[in-house]
């Protein structure tokens, strides 16, 4: 099979991306190769179209990076990706890349660093979408058209083609590879993830729900994204209107830093001390994503199931007697191990806080009906709660939480009532009690 690379005006209309045109049949209709163009363009368009905008750039499967020892090649494996223009980036087979004689070709790019046989760069592995023609058929050409060709193209192959571009060092000598800009996308976003404060210009998102700061910056950013050609102060005619960036599109698969072609008698070896590919974007699939979701909103509490513990239903307080409803019968001796008191000192040079002695503890457990009373616990401050400040923890958690024996298993404290579920991990009860 022949194959010609083309980057010309035939193989580019050939590979039209119209998603807004479509064509419009009828009986009778004479279609011609624009009219065929038409039919195949709008499909591949408004693929092209939602994979640049809605995915992005990125590797799908595959493009690791080797070196092959004992030569000057750079390996890459088969792959799949995805470039800024929406176009599949293919390699179905194994690629080298000689560095020794990509070196010899653009030294003066790369200013490598020679000493002996050695000569040490920067670079940085790049793939770009590439078509080529292949298939030549017989073909018949308008007489008007100056052209006596009989033959033509039938097939035109999608192809990625791999690039080195050398960058230099910092004023300290650190290699100092091309901007990553994956950061500066979308940063209001980020920002309100991390818990940063807001831009200047921003957006003020400090009141109300995160959802509602979400939102409110998820169309504050998409209002202000668009195509090069209206973002350009002064766009080109070839800027785009419909796709993110202009071409090439590239996909960047690897830094390189510290490369060393080593000359050894008639041949050269290449050695790769760091293969960076953590500078790639990835695309992973929708269902690890969703995977890893449910995972976060399960560490977060989200998914967390009911154990059924005791809850406290109220608490209440007249002079320095403290009363601690339940929901359920709980364990006496537990109950009085759970409670620990902290008083606000504010008459030491230093304001703090300092433990308080509540024992005894008393506990009563709840009468059945028709006086239904609940099960209570009570204690007794060291001074009326109305000239002091106290903090009451009742624990559900740590070393010796409140429990209640549920279906013959001990279950701790849940918290309050109404709140959420409390798993097996159960929730303290905090209380501040301030009459001063």
């Amino acid at each position: 099979m022949t194959f010609t690379a083309v980057g010309g005006t035939a193989i580019a209309e050939s590979l039209v991306a119209d998603p807004f045109t479509s064509l419009a049949v009828h009986y009778g209709m004479l279609l011609g190769v624009p009219d065929f163009q038409v039919l195949m363009g709008n499909p591949r368009g408004k693929l092209r179209l939602h994979q640049a905008w809605q995915h992005g750039p990125g590797v799908v499967w595959g493009y690791g990076v080797s070196v092959r020892a004992g030569t000057a090649e750079l390996v890459v494996q088969p792959g799949l990706a995805v470039d800024g223009l929406g176009r599949e980036v293919s390699l179905a087979v194994e690629h080298c890349v000689d560095v020794a004689k990509w070196l010899g070709e653009n030294a003066q790019a790369a200013k490598p660093v020679v000493a002996g046989d050695v000569s040490t760069f920067n670079a940085q592995l790049v793939l770009r979408h590439r078509a080529c023609l292949a298939r030549p058929v017989p073909a018949m050409s308008p007489p008007c058209d100056g052209n006596d060709t009989d033959t033509a193209f039938s097939r035109i192959l999608e192809l990625g083609l791999l690039e080195l571009r050398p960058y230099g060092n910092d004023a300290q000598g650190n290699p100092e590879p091309p901007e990553d800009d994956r950061g500066a996308a979308f940063a209001a976003l980020r920002r309100l993830v991390r818990g940063d404060a807001a831009a200047p210009g921003e957006p003020d998102t400090s009141s109300g729900s995160a959802l509602d700061a979400f939102r409110e910056l998820a169309a504050s950013e998409t209002s202000t994204t668009r195509p090069p050609a209206y973002t350009d102060v002064t766009p080109s005619p070839s800027s785009s209107r419909l796709f993110p960036v202009d071409e090439p599109g590239t996909i960047v698969l690897a830094n390189l830093p510290g490369l060393r072609v080593i000359k050894d008698g008639d041949t050269h070896r290449l050695e790769a001390p760091v293969i960076d590919l953590s500078v790639r974007r990835s695309h992973l699939p929708t269902w690890v994503l969703s995977d890893l979701l449910a995972e976060l909103l399960g560490e977060r509490g989200a998914a967390v199931r009911d154990a059924g513990g005791p809850r406290v239903t109220a608490i209440t307080y007249v002079n320095d007697v403290v009363n601690v409803d339940f929901s359920h019968d709980v364990v006496e001796e537990t109950a009085k191990q759970a409670v620990s008191v902290q008083r606000l000192d504010t008459s030491a040079a230093t304001v703090q806080w300092e433990p308080v002695d509540v024992t005894p503890v008393d506990y009563t457990t709840a009468s059945p009906p028709p006086a239904e009373a609940p099960a209570r616990l009570k204690f007794t401050l060291t001074a009326p709660a109305a000239t002091e400040t106290y903090r009451i923890v009742i624990s559900g958690t740590g070393a010796t939480p409140l429990v209640a024996v549920m279906n013959g298993r001990a279950v701790p404290l849940a918290g309050r009532a109404g709140d959420g579920p409390a798993g097996d991990a159960g929730r303290d009860v905090v209380e501040t009690i301030s009459g001063a």
